[in-house]
């Protein structure tokens, strides 16, 4: 579980994948061996979205194979007094559903412009994807 907190400690914001949801009962089972699910390393950064600059949190479950996904989460909000979490929060998610060379996403997501068409495009997500990728070297 992705927990944000405020710099008192407060929790604010608290996101579970959606691919992590059908494994939590596993935590329940009396089991000695660690249960891989939402481990990955998020980063924070600012970024501009329908020209706002917006605080995103991106995240991925590292190394949980069965429940592959990277995520972002606006935290603009997140620090006014009045803030109440909500499901808009969570900007997207993308999974193995969404291209099955997803792969292990163990890897701490980058924040960055990239190139399309000769275009650059301000905001992108680059994570590497490790063991378990079916994508064939070119």
């Amino acid at each position: 579980m992705l927990h944000i907190s405020d710099t008192d400690g407060n929790e604010k914001f608290a996101y579970i994948p959606s691919t992590v949801l059908p494994k939590l009962r596993n935590f329940a089972e009396k089991n000695d061996e660690y249960i891989y699910l939402n481990d990955g390393s998020p980063v924070a950064g600012e970024v501009c979205v329908n020209d706002q600059q917006t605080s995103v949190i991106v995240g991925t479950t590292g190394r949980a194979e069965e429940v592959a996904a990277v995520y972002a989460v606006d935290a603009s909000r997140m620090g006014s007094s009045d803030y109440s979490p909500s499901a808009s929060d969570v900007m997207w998610e993308f999974t193995a559903a969404d291209d099955a060379d997803l792969g292990l996403p163990v890897h701490k997501p980058e924040l960055g412009t990239v190139k399309k068409d000769g275009k650059d495009i301000p905001v992108a997500v680059v994570s590497g994807t490790g063991k378990s990728n079916r994508a064939k070297p070119a």
